[in-house]
């Protein structure tokens, strides 16, 4: 016995269910309503699917293709995000850096270590603030940044943003015209 439904969202059809047995004549008119309506939960959950992985794709895209670092800090003190321009500037690769920890990081305020924390603990933001990383061949970058919280729906913090780009010429160039 052989029973197939179509996969329909909306009047587009995007594949087909379909169940087999080796007994004769297996499915009654039940099964046929179940599968039906089994095969139209299933559409609509591939939809589902299908837009949240374009989603993701795209919005992995704009992350690649801003001009500026980008690294998203987990309430556990994690990297989860780590955009290629971060890789570019600090010499780091997204799959070493992934998972680590933010103190494991040389990233400091000018004057302050462990900044990161406050943005947790405190909720402090920053705005284009000078500081320095040390980057995967040990050289030292200075660098402005930025930083944002996002939120659980309990008001709890739950990732810290920062944004940051080498500022190392910049103020080269600042320092030869103050001479």
């Amino acid at each position: 016995s052989f029973l197939a439904g179509p996969l329909v969202v909306g009047n587009r059809s995007i594949g087909i269910l379909s169940v087999s047995s080796s007994s004769i004549n297996q499915y009654d008119n039940y099964d046929v309503q179940m599968i039906n309506i089994i095969a139209s939960q299933a559409a609509v959950l591939l939809e589902l699917n299908n837009n949240i992985t374009e989603t993701k794709r795209f919005s992995n895209k704009i992350l690649d293709n801003v001009n500026s670092g980008i690294m998203v800090i987990d309430d556990s003190g994690k990297i989860i995000i780590f955009n290629k321009s971060a890789e570019i500037i600090t010499g780091f690769n997204t799959d070493e850096i992934l998972g680590r920890d933010i103190s494991t990081v040389k990233l400091k305020l000018d004057n302050k270590e462990n900044f990161i924390y406050e943005c947790f603990n405190k909720q402090k933001t920053y705005f284009e603030e000078p500081g320095y990383m040390v980057k995967e061949d040990e050289n030292i970058l200075r660098i402005r940044f930025s930083t944002s919280t996002m939120y659980n729906d309990d008001n709890s913090v739950k990732s810290c943003i920062c944004i940051f780009r080498d500022n190392t010429e910049i103020e080269k160039l600042q320092r030869q015209v103050a001479m």
